[in-house]
C-alpha cells in the first residue's frame, strides 16, 4: 500500500534547522512527513498524492508549510532545545497553519454555482 507523500526529505532539508535534520535521521522522515501530510490534508481538504513526484505543480506551495510542521513535530523529540529555537519553530508552525488557511479547498458544484430547486411532493 502506498503511503501518501507531499514532500521529500530533499525538499525540506534546506528549510529546517540543523538540529531537526539530525532528528529526522533518528525518528524517521517518513513518519514525520506522514503526520505533516495528514495535518495539511485535514486543515485544507486537499487530496494527498501517492508520492511527492506525483504532486501536482499547483500544490508546490505545501513544501514550506510541510517543512515547518515537520520541524515542529521534531521539537518534543529533541534532547535539548533552546528557548530561542522553540519560539522560532512555534512561530514558523503558526505561520504554516496560517498558510494552510489560505489554501482551504472549497467544494463547488459542477457548474461552480449554487443550485436552487423544487422538491417534488412538498406542498406549501
Amino acid at each position: 500500500m502506498l503511503m501518501p507523500r507531499l514532500v521529500t526529505l530533499t525538499e525540506v532539508q534546506p528549510i529546517i534547522g540543523l538540529e531537526n535534520k539530525k532528528m529526522l535521521d533518528i525518528v524517521g522522515f517518513d513518519t514525520l512527513e506522514l503526520e505533516a501530510a495528514k495535518i495539511i490534508r485535514d486543515r485544507t481538504g486537499i487530496v494527498l498524492p501517492d508520492s511527492a513526484a506525483s504532486r501536482p505543480a499547483d500544490l508546490d506551495w505545501v513544501i514550506t508549510p510541510a517543512a515547518w510542521i515537520i520541524q515542529w513535530l521534531t521539537t518534543p523529540r529533541l534532547p535539548i532545545v533552546t528557548e530561542e529555537s522553540r519560539r522560532l519553530w512555534q512561530r514558523q508552525y503558526d505561520d504554516a497553519l496560517a498558510m494552510l488557511r489560505l489554501h482551504v479547498v472549497t467544494p463547488t458544484t459542477s457548474t461552480g454555482a449554487a443550485h436552487i430547486g423544487i422538491i417534488d411532493g412538498l406542498e406549501d
